[in-house]
């Protein structure tokens, strides 16, 4: 998992990328492009590298050459051991949950994970800015556990969207609901 705080003298876009040290051509993180702003923000990208037993990679970040300065701080590396998720994956939720698509911004495709605590119908769908219906993701039962959907934006315009997602909750009756913002670069 990769994880950094970045910000920018002015808007703009950088890349971050952690690469095989042998063959930089092996992108192992695959997060694309990411917008900066003047407020610095907390970045996570979970990545999955091609080899278990390879440690010989490097964190990358391609800046261009926009005027203006570039802040990236408290870089972390972390492994993640496949059988710690597997583990993670197998506990049932004991909330439901919706997280940050990642990667954000993406062009063209990202993921979508929620926490699911009970068996039931599960709606997540994307909306323009207008509040406009632009696809359901998922729209269906689902079981207990995490769920994660690959969306693919391609025929998506640029700009921001937002997700959402509701679901049935024996909890007093209400249904839960989510809503998170995402942003498709072309």
């Amino acid at each position: 998992m990769l994880e950094f705080d970045a910000w920018a003298d002015a808007t703009r876009v950088i890349g971050p990328v952690v690469v095989q040290q042998e063959s930089p051509y092996a992108d192992y993180s695959q997060i694309g492009l990411i917008a900066l702003s003047a407020r610095a923000k907390h970045f996570v990208y979970p990545f999955k590298m091609s080899h278990q037993t390879d440690f010989d990679a490097a964190v990358t970040f391609l800046i261009g050459q926009a005027a203006g300065h570039v802040y990236i701080d408290n870089v972390s590396l972390k492994r993640v051991v496949d059988s710690h998720i597997s583990e993670l994956n197998s506990q049932v939720p004991q909330q439901y949950d919706l997280w940050q698509n990642y990667p954000n911004p993406f062009n063209p495709t990202t993921t979508i994970t929620c926490a699911v605590a009970q068996a039931g119908h599960v709606r997540i769908s994307v909306y323009n800015v207008l509040g406009e219906l632009v696809e359901n993701i998922v729209d269906s039962r689902l079981d207990s556990g995490i769920h994660s959907f690959n969306v693919d934006a391609s025929p998506f315009s640029a700009g921001v969207y937002f997700y959402e997602m509701v679901a049935a909750s024996s909890q007093n009756g209400i249904p839960y609901r989510n809503v998170k913002k995402m942003m498709v670069l072309k």
